[in-house]
């Protein structure tokens, strides 16, 4: 029997598919089977998963059926003791299957950082690292951090999900892989701690299923209402709503951007940071998408249809220095008398971090997610007259009101930081 099992369902994906499979059946040290789902293809999908010989590939061709639907074909064909689901335009290292089999320990999940490619799979800079605390139930009901072919799961656990709720990956949804998460994570399921290694590579391209943006947001809304408890809905939404504005603006869809807009009334001021980070974020993956970098006045363009004054700002904000450099500048106003801190270990925050630890330069860290495993941990009573705070989440206003009450050296965000004199120091 094989020791992992790698399911790659394939629609139309004959230019793709090959990387894909390549990439499964040349992974080292690991007993493994492969199936391939041709979903109705009308395309080469099937002539190119049948051109391998392979023993190991197992190549299934159906009627349409779309990709959950194909997924939990997959699960129920499964004869290993582990899953992995992989897109057809992705691919793994080659020490993906050895490293996580060898961390899973007698979890049910565990995760790898995984790295972004351009459209002929050429590996970018651009990384993508999960915390533990992200795969959180309070955390992963407003968020998905993961890319599904990035994990892989026992088995076992996944027969578990499909008994309660009669299929793992629910095929009525747009965002089907998140919805499965967050019902795994709810029945118990345990996670290793992630890997920082990326492992998969995430191949960017324009035509990619979330370019239906409208149907996401809506699912999304749905599911944020179903998971976030009463209270914190209105906040979660609204995020979720922001965040999906970007992408339709970044997918230039003005008939979506005009009914997210209209949810969302006129923008404020606190939602900024959102959009920012966001606007960020796009812009690093449209250049490993297109192979070219947007400059601030393209970007700035491609942001219009938010208004000429914020697509400036946000395209200012998008293109000032990350938190690997924020951070060292932060380093070089501390005083050998002081003490820097990082608040908030979130994906900002750990990019400070690495950027800190790389330097050798010691820092303390305050995160108020109590499952937080930030390092030199402390909390915000132990802060003092000698402490640089250096705020790292997006959205800062609660913090920043936090620490009105509390006597520090400085408090640095993004913006103070970003500015000229602070470059300087």
């Amino acid at each position: 029997m094989p020791q992992i099992t790698f399911v790659i369902p394939a629609f139309n994906a004959a230019s793709t598919l090959g990387d894909a499979v390549r990439s499964v059946l040349d992974q080292a040290g690991a007993d493994l089977e492969l199936i391939v789902i041709d979903d109705g293809s009308t395309d080469g999908t099937s002539r190119v998963a049948g051109s391998f010989s392979d023993p190991r590939v197992a190549l299934v061709r159906r009627a349409n059926r779309g990709v959950a639907a194909t997924r939990n074909l997959g699960l129920m064909m499964a004869r290993g003791e582990f899953i992995c689901f992989l897109d057809a335009d992705d691919a793994l290292e080659p020490d993906f299957a050895r490293a996580t089999l060898g961390a899973i320990g007698d979890c049910d999940a565990i995760a790898t950082a995984y790295r972004d490619t351009d459209p002929s799979l050429k590996p970018t800079q651009l990384v993508w690292c999960t915390a533990a605390e992200e795969l959180l139930i309070h955390r992963l009901r407003e968020t998905n951090p993961l890319a599904l072919g990035a994990t892989v799961f026992r088995v076992d656990a996944l027969h578990q999900l499909a008994h309660v709720h009669g299929e793992v990956f629910p095929s009525d949804s747009h965002i089907e892989d998140w919805e499965m998460l967050l019902r795994f994570t709810a029945l118990g399921g345990r996670w290793a701690r992630p890997i920082d290694q990326p492992l998969m590579l995430c191949r960017m391209s324009a035509h990619s299923r979330s370019s239906k943006v409208l149907e996401i947001w809506k699912d999304g809304c749905e599911q944020i209402g179903r998971w976030v408890p009463r209270q914190e809905q209105t906040a979660a939404l609204r995020r979720w709503t922001l965040r999906q504005l970007m992408r339709a603006v970044f997918a230039e869809q003005p008939q979506t951007i005009r009914s997210i807009q209209a949810s969302l009334g006129e923008l404020r001021e606190t939602d900024t940071p959102v959009l920012s980070g966001m606007a960020r974020s796009l812009a690093e993956r449209h250049a490993a998408a297109c192979g070219q970098n947007l400059s601030a006045a393209e970007l700035a363009q491609r942001l219009s249809p938010l208004g000429s004054d914020l697509a400036s700002s946000l395209a200012s904000r998008a293109f000032g220095p990350g938190w690997d450099e924020l951070a060292l500048r932060a380093a070089h106003t501390v005083s050998p008398q002081q003490r820097l801190v990082v608040y908030g270990f979130g994906r900002n925050g750990r990019e400070a971090a690495r950027a800190l630890v790389a330097r050798s330069i010691p820092f303390a860290t305050i995160d108020d997610d109590p499952a937080s495993h930030s390092p030199n941990r402390i909390t915000i009573a132990d802060l003092g007259p000698r402490d640089v705070v250096v705020v790292t989440p997006d959205e800062q206003g609660p913090i920043l009101a936090r620490l009105k009450s509390v006597r520090v050296a400085a408090v640095l965000t993004a913006a103070s930081l970003a500015r000229p004199d602070a470059a300087a120091a």
